[in-house]
This record gives C-alpha cells, structure tokens and sequence, in this order.
C-alpha cells in the first residue's frame, strides 16, 4: 500500500528583496562630492548652466522643475553659480555631501529600492535634503555630519 507524503504547511512568501533587508541589486561602487551646495532658484528661462558646466568640466548635477531649478555642486563653485543665478535664488544650503549610488541594471525592475534606501536612512535619524536617479545611479544629499554615519548604514566600502 503506498502511502502519502506527510502535508507540508505552506509558508507565507517573503516580500520582495527589498523588504527582507537585503540590498537590492549589486552595488558596483559610490562617489560623491566632498562638500557639496544645493542652490534652488527660481526658473524663468531654460537653464543656459548646464552648458556652462560641460564647458568648464564641472560636475554639477542640475534639476529643472516647472518653477525652479536645482544645483547640487562642490563648494568651490557655488559662489560663482549664486552670481550667475543673482536675485532668482530662493535657497542657498551647505555643509552637504553627495553620495553617488551605481547598482547594476536590475535595479529598473526591481521595485522599492528608494523606499528601501530612504527607510535605512531614517530610521537612524538622517535627513535626505535631495535625492537624483539617473537609470542605474542613485544620488543622494545628506548634511556633512551623517556622511559617516549614512555609509556605516547602507554599507558602503
């Protein structure tokens, strides 16, 4: 007579990667700026800096928005961008540091890494002032004071 195999309980799948606090996809490596400033002006025209910045090889990362604009670069630029951008600048920040993110090509399909990066970042406290994404890099700006501590969390060596 044969016999059936014992019942096995069926267990509840574990959420997607992210959620099961490992990273997702494979970090290939991080940069970031040493000191960074974001400087957020009002927008009235196409930005005309961004061919500036080609021009002078800076490595300025430029947000344009419906009504302002955003400029995350090194500290030795800002104050020759605040002269160009004059009386349209709504807000100057510093004593910021860009951390550059570059994950491999499964990061576009696997969904909630932001959400996963922007949790391990806040649950110790620290406050992400800009966040970009260009297909495979994430770049984030936190204050200067939680860069040691904003590596030590993502695990970033």
């Amino acid at each position: 007579r044969r016999q059936n195999p014992p019942r096995r309980k069926h267990r509840r799948r574990a959420p997607k990667r992210a959620a099961r606090g490992r990273r997702p996809g494979k970090l290939h490596r991080s940069k970031g700026f040493p000191c960074a400033h974001v400087i957020t002006a009002t927008q009235r025209q196409p930005c005309e800096l961004r061919q500036e910045s080609e021009e002078e090889e800076r490595h300025d990362n430029i947000i344009e928005g419906e009504d302002s604009l955003t400029i995350v670069t090194e500290s030795v630029y800002a104050k020759e961008i605040g002269m160009k951008l004059k009386n349209r600048i709504l807000k100057i920040s510093n004593n910021l540091v860009q951390i550059t993110m570059v994950f491999d090509n499964r990061i576009e399909t696997t969904s909630g890494v932001i959400a996963f990066i922007y949790s391990l970042l806040s649950d110790k406290g620290i406050n992400i002032v800009e966040e970009m994404s260009c297909w495979t890099d994430i770049m984030i700006v936190v204050d200067d004071k939680d860069l040691a501590n904003a590596i030590k969390v993502l695990d970033l060596k």
